[in-house]
């Protein structure tokens, strides 16, 4: 099965550049804050979330040359269509009426020096910040 990225964009203008700021992983989910490299916040919360990992640039899968060659044109946050890692944790899992497997989204945060991957149920919340650490806008 090849991964196929398609770009996302829950908002307007996420061009550019954006850099891991927080990773925070809690009783109320997942959340990445990046900054981009004019000096804004983008919060983005993950609500429910079956698995997620961290990966280097230089340990990444393959595929990653996908991404790059998008070239920051497409922005930051990518959907993987036909995922792999999504066929791995089925095939790992016993069967569970509570995991929707269809329904299941393999997000993508494409950041320089690391890549965010995401496996959730439903589109994560995304938003500028008046800060690093403060409320949506």
């Amino acid at each position: 099965m090849s991964e196929v990225f398609a770009p996302w964009s829950p908002l307007p203008n996420l061009r550019g550049e954006f850099n891991l700021v927080t990773l925070v992983d809690d009783e109320d989910g997942f959340h990445i804050t990046l900054k981009n490299d004019t000096g804004r916040a983008l919060k983005i919360d993950f609500l429910t979330v079956l698995a997620y990992r961290l990966t280097g640039r230089v340990l990444s899968p393959s595929s990653w040359q996908n991404i790059e060659a998008y070239s920051g044109d497409a922005g930051t946050l990518f959907r993987a269509d036909a995922s792999p890692w999504i066929e791995e944790m089925r095939s790992r899992q016993a069967e569970s009426e509570e995991i929707d497997w269809a329904g299941l989204m393999h997000m993508v945060v494409s950041l320089p020096g690391e890549v965010i991957e995401v496996l959730c149920d439903e589109e994560p919340n995304v938003a500028w910040t008046n800060s690093l650490f403060g409320d949506a806008i």
